[in-house]
């Protein structure tokens, strides 16, 4: 049982508590103050007192009885505790703390109450009961999720989303389970062990990325957390999976070919990254059927992007094709000098696909393999290969920067929107 101690309080405090209590209190028929009893706690708010595995309870136990004080009461409900009465030394105010240690209650059986009553000399009784509950575990978001928006994971196809989550386990930790689920087909990760400088709040990261065969479906994250105790907490997060219409990249820079082949030449819509060669070389099974265009420039065609198909096999230029680099993949880009203005180009959005479409169909003529000349505030409209990774996509760039000639600080800058 937990040990309790009466320790009498005075001073200019006491005083004037008891005489405002005795004030306000509640008359009764002979014209004196019922008792009136106050409960206090650091984790006490609002009659619930919540606790973590062996903790102790400590509540402050306050009695004003204008009559003098017979008892303090102390009655448990929902554990095998007798009821307990503490008898005051001196009639009065009388304030204590109560202790009851929890290793003494089943932590998993759940809450219980403790009830005090206050029985003055005239058998006058206040009463206070308070519902002493298990810190149970749970699962919460934290404040930095990109991806969640009305706590729903916003998802694009073939795009990272990612979700960050917090768990605690007051009582010890036993089980955190993360299941995916798309239409009733469920994967999960279980973990069982944690790190040895993991305390009992851990803070964890999701990512995922999923393809085109999860639209439509009805997907969910559920995030699930078991104490030793078996007492669980968890969180559901539904996902909502688009097809991004249109990606918008600012700031790709490509810059003039190096003899050493290490520039970074050549862009993928599909990435928004570039590349030089020799990373391309580094798996061009998979990297060269990404690659949309590279960067050139000769005194005749000045600055200048054409598809791999089209590079040019001599000197600034790369061979890419069967006697040179010998890339499996080489991508052919059309192009066409678009007729929209730099504002109508700073308006588009990620919805703005057919206003992207437009500006390519619209444009009247032949498209180029190769288009030259290039200047700062240049727009231009391509369209990739139906070959390339992902088929044909539609795009726009706007020149921003360019440093011109045959020199190894040679680069072009440019912004870009390509549909999806």
């Amino acid at each position: 049982m937990g040990a309790m101690s009466n320790t009498l309080k005075s001073g200019n405090l006491v005083i004037i508590l008891g005489l405002l209590t005795f004030l306000t209190g509640c008359e009764n028929d002979d014209g004196a103050k019922a008792p009136v009893l106050t409960l206090s706690g650091t984790k006490l708010a609002e009659g619930v007192y919540t606790v973590a595995e062996d903790e102790k309870i400590i509540i402050d136990v306050m009695v004003n009885a204008p009559v003098g004080l017979k008892l303090i009461r102390i009655l448990y409900d929902g554990i095998n505790i007798s009821t307990e009465d503490v008898v005051p030394s001196e009639p009065g105010q009388i304030n204590f703390d109560h202790n009851y240690i929890l290793e003494n209650w089943v932590y998993g059986s759940g809450p219980f109450t403790i009830t005090f009553q206050a029985i003055d000399n005239s058998d006058r009784t206040a009463s206070e009961t308070i519902n002493v509950v298990p810190d149970l575990p749970s699962v919460t978001f934290t404040s930095d999720n990109p991806d969640i928006v009305n706590d729903t994971i916003v998802a694009f196809v073939n795009q990272e989303y990612e979700v960050n989550y917090r768990y605690t386990f007051s009582a010890g930790f036993l089980m955190f389970r993360r299941i995916f689920t798309a239409d009733g087909n469920t994967t999960e990760v279980v973990i069982t062990t944690l790190p040895p400088t993991q305390g009992t709040s851990v803070t964890d990261r999701l990512t995922r990325t999923l393809g085109p065969e999860f639209l439509g479906l009805d997907i969910s994250h559920d995030f699930e957390i078991t104490d030793k105790f078996g007492n669980t907490a968890s969180l559901q997060v539904p996902l909502v999976l688009s097809q991004k219409l249109s990606e918008i990249i600012t700031g790709v820079e490509l810059a003039f070919p190096s003899e050493e082949k290490s520039s970074k030449t050549f862009f993928s819509s599909n990435t928004g990254l570039t590349y030089s060669v020799t990373e391309v070389n580094a798996d061009k099974e998979r990297i060269s059927k990404l690659i949309d265009f590279g960067y050139f420039y000769t005194t005749t065609d000045e600055a200048s992007l054409t598809g791999p198909a089209n590079y040019l096999t001599n000197p600034p230029t790369y061979n890419l094709g069967p006697n040179g680099e010998n890339w499996p993949a080489l991508n052919v880009t059309n192009f066409k000098r678009a007729s929209i203005t730099e504002s109508a180009f700073d308006a588009l959005s990620q919805d703005s696909q057919f206003e992207i479409d437009q500006a390519y169909e619209t444009v009247p003529g032949d498209p180029k393999l190769v288009i030259s000349g290039l200047q700062v505030g240049d727009i231009i409209a391509f369209k990739t290969s139906n070959q390339k990774d992902n088929g044909s996509k539609t795009g726009l760039l706007k020149v921003t920067g360019l440093t011109s000639g045959s020199i190894s600080d040679g680069k072009i800058i440019f912004d870009v929107i390509v549909n999806q």
